[in-house]
């Protein structure tokens, strides 16, 4: 057989072959998997280590590896003359490429205290929110981020120690996020541990990751009680891929925190 001849054969034989396989997929259709979401909430304390030195690097130098696109951070100043007057949000964002938000409980000590988100995600959206009045007044820090498309709302928590408040809050932040329908993250110091009416209210429409065999994050040193959580919404649609307390006893009172989340399978060319 000619060789010319052999050729054209393999040509038209592709082609039909093509043509019977139908039309490739699409950006629109293909259906990718959701990379995991990198979480750490950490009660820092200002920076107010348990050898009694405050020391934000210190703080800095703990975060860093654990490399968290979110990172939810309570107890933190700006501007406060107990830790040199630093913005400490902004700091910890510069010293880790992140971005910070910052929600203010009330003034202090010549600036003010309260919470930080630090991210690498584009934030669409940031708001401070009251929480029900109390003997001791919080806000929340709500920021909606943009993952990969996705809009996922993230929430930061610091509650107060008096129970009877604590389930007040409780019962605000369910209310709220009841009829959300984009994903929900809260997280933080709840001062509240897995059996308490706090997160039993919380629990009802918030997932939190499965009690592991060392979950205890307080007091740093030598903790008794976990009380730092991760919670999700909605019910059933995160899977939580690692959840682990990073074992560091001297940077501040608490342990850090560390989860790896990850979303169902997003749709891609979005």
């Amino acid at each position: 057989m000619p060789h010319r001849f052999i050729q054209l054969a393999g040509a038209l034989t592709a082609l039909l072959t093509l043509s019977c396989a139908g039309p490739s997929p699409t950006a629109e259709s293909r259906i990718e998997p959701t990379p995991p979401l990198r979480l750490v909430t950490y009660n820092i304390k200002h920076g107010h280590g348990m050898d009694g030195v405050v020391n934000l690097d210190r703080i800095a130098a703990v975060l860093r590896p654990l490399d968290a696109d979110v990172i939810f951070l309570q107890e933190v100043d700006q501007g406060c003359a107990r830790s040199g007057q630093a913005d400490q949000p902004a700091a910890l964002a510069g010293a880790l490429g992140l971005e910070s938000r910052f929600g203010a409980f009330r003034p202090y000590d010549g600036g003010r205290y309260g919470m930080a988100i630090l991210t690498r995600l584009p934030v669409r959206r940031a708001e401070v929110i009251a929480l029900p009045p109390g003997p001791n007044p919080l806000t929340c820090l709500e920021l909606e981020l943009d993952f990969h498309g996705t809009s996922i709302t993230v929430t930061g928590l610091h509650l107060v120690m008096t129970e009877a408040q604590r389930l007040a809050q409780a019962r605000f932040l369910a209310n709220r996020y009841r009829d959300a329908s984009r994903p929900i993250i809260l997280a933080g110091d709840l001062n509240s541990e897995r059996e308490s009416p706090i997160l039993e209210v919380l629990g009802a429409q918030f997932d939190y990751p499965a009690k592991r065999a060392a979950p205890l994050t307080f007091p740093s040193v030598d903790p008794v009680k976990e009380i730092d959580f991760f919670l999700f919404a909605p019910k059933g649609a995160w899977t939580i891929e690692e959840h682990r307390v990073v074992d560091e006893t001297v940077a501040s009172d608490h342990r850090p925190v560390s989860v790896s989340a990850r979303l169902p399978a997003l749709r891609s060319g979005r």
